[in-house]
């Protein structure tokens, strides 16, 4: 486990009993797992293997052209992303209801339905 005074990375690297190679390299881009193999040209089989986590920094300059990709997308999404699609008038709490269900359980489940019942989205209503 890598670890800040900010953050706790949880990453692993290990080497299963089968002799393959498993790796947990934590969420949101905060780990990468850099893996190399050495394959035989004769055999072609895996002779070497290593995994090596590498935290992720982001005190990086930006790259130009994935920064323009990222705000021409942002243009194609923006009239999506800015629409109102529903309202919430009242608190959404973490206490389940009668049967069990939880507030924002039932708001992200009504709001899949909505978007797949459309018959032109493949809905069945």
């Amino acid at each position: 486990m890598y670890s800040s005074p900010t953050t706790a990375i949880r990453a692993y690297n290990a080497l299963n009993s089968n002799g393959s190679i498993e790796t947990q390299a934590d969420v949101q881009g905060k780990v990468l797992t850099d893996i190399n193999l050495v394959i035989s040209s004769e055999t072609h089989s895996v002779i070497e293997k290593m995994a090596i986590n590498i935290v992720v920094s982001r005190d990086v300059p930006k790259d130009p052209e994935v920064a323009e990709l990222v705000t021409e997308y942002q243009r194609w999404v923006e009239p999506i992303a800015n629409t109102v699609i529903g309202n919430i008038t009242g608190n959404i709490t973490q206490e389940p209801n009668g049967h069990g269900e939880f507030a924002l359980g039932n708001l992200i489940a009504d709001a899949q339905l909505n978007n797949t019942s459309n018959l032109s989205y493949g809905g069945v209503w």
